[in-house]
Protein backbone atom coordinates (compact mmCIF):
# COMPACT_ATOMS: atom_id res chain seq x y z
CA UNK A 1 0.00 0.00 0.00
CA UNK A 2 1.50 3.31 -1.04
CA UNK A 3 0.67 6.30 1.12
CA UNK A 4 -1.17 9.06 -0.75
CA UNK A 5 0.00 12.65 -0.39
CA UNK A 6 -1.36 14.11 2.85
CA UNK A 7 -3.32 16.72 0.92
CA UNK A 8 -5.61 14.01 -0.52
CA UNK A 9 -7.05 13.06 2.88
CA UNK A 10 -9.38 15.64 4.45
CA UNK A 11 -10.76 15.75 7.98
CA UNK A 12 -8.37 13.16 9.36
CA UNK A 13 -8.40 11.75 12.86
CA UNK A 14 -4.64 11.29 13.22
CA UNK A 15 -1.48 13.04 12.05
CA UNK A 16 1.44 10.60 11.73
CA UNK A 17 4.88 12.25 11.79
CA UNK A 18 7.88 10.00 11.18
CA UNK A 19 10.89 10.20 8.89
CA UNK A 20 10.79 6.44 8.20
CA UNK A 21 8.34 5.63 5.36
CA UNK A 22 8.05 2.01 6.54
CA UNK A 23 6.94 3.11 10.02
CA UNK A 24 4.41 5.57 8.54
CA UNK A 25 3.05 2.74 6.36
CA UNK A 26 2.65 0.30 9.28
CA UNK A 27 0.86 2.92 11.38
CA UNK A 28 -1.34 4.02 8.47
CA UNK A 29 -2.34 0.45 7.64
CA UNK A 30 -3.23 -0.30 11.28
CA UNK A 31 -5.27 2.89 11.65
CA UNK A 32 -7.07 2.34 8.35
CA UNK A 33 -7.93 -1.25 9.27
CA UNK A 34 -9.61 0.03 12.44
CA UNK A 35 -11.59 2.82 10.79
CA UNK A 36 -9.39 5.80 11.62
CA UNK A 37 -8.43 8.36 9.01
CA UNK A 38 -4.95 9.85 8.90
CA UNK A 39 -2.52 12.19 7.23
CA UNK A 40 1.25 11.95 7.38
CA UNK A 41 4.33 14.12 7.43
CA UNK A 42 7.94 13.07 6.87
CA UNK A 43 9.50 15.37 9.49
CA UNK A 44 8.74 17.73 12.34
CA UNK A 45 8.86 20.85 10.17
CA UNK A 46 6.14 19.51 7.85
CA UNK A 47 4.17 18.18 10.82
CA UNK A 48 4.19 21.62 12.41
CA UNK A 49 2.94 23.20 9.16
CA UNK A 50 0.11 20.68 9.00
CA UNK A 51 -0.84 21.23 12.67
CA UNK A 52 -0.88 24.98 12.01
CA UNK A 53 -3.41 24.62 9.16
CA UNK A 54 -5.58 21.67 10.22
CA UNK A 55 -7.16 20.20 13.33
CA UNK A 56 -6.46 16.60 14.26
CA UNK A 57 -7.91 14.44 16.99
CA UNK A 58 -4.52 12.87 17.76
CA UNK A 59 -0.82 13.15 16.87
CA UNK A 60 1.60 10.22 16.59
CA UNK A 61 5.17 11.48 16.31
CA UNK A 62 8.64 10.05 16.21
CA UNK A 63 11.01 11.77 18.64
CA UNK A 64 14.25 11.71 16.65
CA UNK A 65 13.93 13.04 13.10
CA UNK A 66 15.92 15.35 10.88
CA UNK A 67 14.43 18.76 10.09
CA UNK A 68 12.44 19.17 13.28
CA UNK A 69 12.24 16.50 15.95
CA UNK A 70 9.26 15.25 17.93
CA UNK A 71 10.16 17.19 21.08
CA UNK A 72 10.06 20.42 19.06
CA UNK A 73 6.67 19.35 17.71
CA UNK A 74 5.37 18.63 21.23
CA UNK A 75 6.65 22.01 22.40
CA UNK A 76 4.87 23.68 19.46
CA UNK A 77 1.59 21.97 20.36
CA UNK A 78 1.89 23.18 23.95
CA UNK A 79 2.93 26.72 23.01
CA UNK A 80 0.12 26.99 20.43
CA UNK A 81 -2.40 25.64 22.99
CA UNK A 82 -3.39 22.80 20.67
CA UNK A 83 -5.61 20.37 22.51
CA UNK A 84 -4.38 17.24 20.76
CA UNK A 85 -3.36 14.02 22.52
CA UNK A 86 0.09 12.80 21.49
CA UNK A 87 1.66 9.36 21.26
CA UNK A 88 5.46 9.57 20.97
CA UNK A 89 7.44 6.81 19.28
CA UNK A 90 11.19 6.35 19.21
CA UNK A 91 13.92 3.91 18.37
CA UNK A 92 16.23 5.69 20.81
CA UNK A 93 18.15 7.99 18.50
CA UNK A 94 21.71 9.11 18.99
CA UNK A 95 21.13 12.05 21.34
CA UNK A 96 19.77 10.09 24.30
CA UNK A 97 18.23 6.82 25.30
CA UNK A 98 14.46 6.46 24.92
CA UNK A 99 14.00 6.21 28.71
CA UNK A 100 15.75 9.58 29.11
CA UNK A 101 13.54 11.27 26.51
CA UNK A 102 10.19 9.93 27.75
CA UNK A 103 10.01 12.18 30.85
CA UNK A 104 10.74 15.23 28.69
CA UNK A 105 8.06 14.17 26.20
CA UNK A 106 5.55 13.75 29.04
CA UNK A 107 6.41 17.23 30.37
CA UNK A 108 5.60 18.60 26.93
CA UNK A 109 2.20 16.88 26.84
CA UNK A 110 2.81 13.38 25.50
CA UNK A 111 0.06 10.99 26.66
CA UNK A 112 1.78 7.71 25.79
CA UNK A 113 5.06 6.50 24.32
CA UNK A 114 6.17 3.44 22.39
CA UNK A 115 9.58 2.17 21.40
CA UNK A 116 10.53 0.83 17.99
CA UNK A 117 9.97 -1.70 16.63
CA UNK A 118 6.35 -0.73 17.20
CA UNK A 119 3.82 -2.90 18.92
CA UNK A 120 0.79 -2.38 16.66
CA UNK A 121 -1.64 -3.84 19.24
CA UNK A 122 -0.30 -1.43 21.87
CA UNK A 123 -0.51 1.52 19.44
CA UNK A 124 -4.13 0.62 18.66
CA UNK A 125 -4.94 0.23 22.36
CA UNK A 126 -3.53 3.71 23.05
CA UNK A 127 -5.45 5.10 20.06
CA UNK A 128 -8.74 3.56 21.22
CA UNK A 129 -8.17 4.89 24.74
CA UNK A 130 -7.49 8.42 23.45
CA UNK A 131 -10.03 8.58 20.59
CA UNK A 132 -12.55 5.84 21.18
CA UNK A 133 -13.49 3.44 18.39
CA UNK A 134 -12.66 4.13 14.75
CA UNK A 135 -14.76 6.48 12.64
CA UNK A 136 -16.55 3.71 10.77
CA UNK A 137 -15.62 2.18 7.45
CA UNK A 138 -11.93 1.95 6.73
CA UNK A 139 -10.59 4.43 4.17
CA UNK A 140 -9.26 2.78 1.03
Amino acid sequence: MLLPPAETVKGSDVLIVDDDPAVRKVIAMALTAHGYTWEHAENGRRGREMLHHRRYRMLITDIFMPDGDGLELLNYCRAAHLDVPVIAISGGGTLALFDDVLPVARMLGCCDALGKPLSVPMLLAFTRRLLGGGTGAARK
